[in-house]
């Protein structure tokens, strides 16, 4: 998968320049112990891949002059996507992220709930303060807003799943869309609204993000079953000790044979499961065509997303989405 030569450098500056701007935003506040709690995370840095593909769609639309209007609102998805990992981990009951311990390890539960709190309210500071027309700024706090709300529907949905065994494929998307795929639509529908995109090229880059999300999150499921475990941030199998309801194991349903069904039954859902009993079922998955049906899936979402960039002038930054949406889905961890 190789990258135009300009991506990784641009890449690289703009994460530096997301580095900085999330540690100026997290300086304020009386509170030593929450203030500390709340930078866990966000400090920990990472691949900032949500505010790297709003900046991206920003110049890829309105040019290198539109940054210092964007990045603001770059950093508030990426403190929503902090506020969120917090709040996962403790209804996980995660101990790990990001190779730290979690946040309600290190602290507490109620320290970590105020810190997911406080990272999802300067997030809104940030925005209220960007630098763009009155009808676009209430265009993105009304919609920014509405997806924390729908983050957590599509949570809920992913932790009522895992009591069933009857989820559909439809359910499965529609969890994601909400679960993961709406930070990246909004990643890139701010960017180009920021940008002054017009209303095809918005509409056109909302479903681009959707599209995206889509894809990264199959993957994920994918990399979960199939990732290198030194590399991979999770623990590979984790899903299927959480039985998750992800498109591998609604596939799988259709696919399996009796004896197959038996060796994934043993472990999936079981927490106790041995890693050789999650080792077969692994191998169940490939037997029987499930993992490579969700990679095909996934490929599916790099085609329809290159044809929805006609709406982007071309150039250098069209050139890095190109790319960004390959990367999302054939990344390795």
């Amino acid at each position: 998968m190789d990258a135009p030569p300009t991506f990784e450098p641009s890449y690289a500056a703009e994460v530096s320049a997301i580095d900085a701007a999330v540690e100026a935003a997290l300086q304020e506040g009386t509170n030593p112990r929450l203030l500390e709690a709340m930078r866990h995370y966000p400090l920990a840095k990472g691949k900032r891949l949500r505010p790297f593909t709003a900046m991206t769609v920003a110049r890829a639309i309105g040019g290198e002059g539109v940054a210092p209007r964007t990045r603001p609102y770059a950093v508030a998805l990426e403190l929503v996507h902090n506020f969120t990992l917090v709040h996962d981990d403790i209804m996980d009951q995660d101990l790990v992220r990001k190779g730290l311990p979690a946040v309600h390890a290190k602290w507490d539960e109620a320290t970590a709930i105020n810190a997911g709190d406080a990272l999802h309210a300067r997030a809104f500071e940030l925005i209220a303060d960007l630098q763009v027309a009155e009808p676009s700024l209430r265009l993105l706090v009304r919609e920014t807003a509405a997806m924390v709300r729908q983050i957590g529907e599509g949570q809920q949905f992913d932790v009522e799943f895992e009591r069933r065994r009857d989820v559909s494929e439809a359910e499965y998307l529609h969890m994601i869309e909400y679960k993961t795929a709406l930070m990246y639509k909004m990643a890139a529908r701010g960017g180009c609204i920021i940008a002054g995109g017009s209303t095809a090229q918005v509409e056109a880059l909302t479903a681009w993000g959707n599209t995206l999300g889509v894809g990264f999150q199959i993957r994920d499921d994918v990399l979960n079953l199939t990732a290198d475990p030194r590399t991979f941030q999770k623990e590979i199998g984790a899903d299927i000790r959480g039985a998750k309801q992800t498109i591998i194991a609604i596939a799988a349903r259709e696919r399996m044979d009796p004896s197959q069904g038996s060796s994934f039954a043993a472990a999936f859902g079981n927490s106790a499961a041995t890693p050789a009993q999650v080792r077969a079922a692994i191998d169940v998955l490939h037997q029987c065509g499930a993992i490579e049906y969700a990679q095909a899936k996934a490929r599916q979402c790099v085609a329809d997303a290159h044809s929805l960039l006609v709406a982007v002038p071309p150039g250098v930054h069209k050139d890095h989405l190109s790319h960004l949406v390959r990367l999302f889905v054939e990344r390795t961890h």
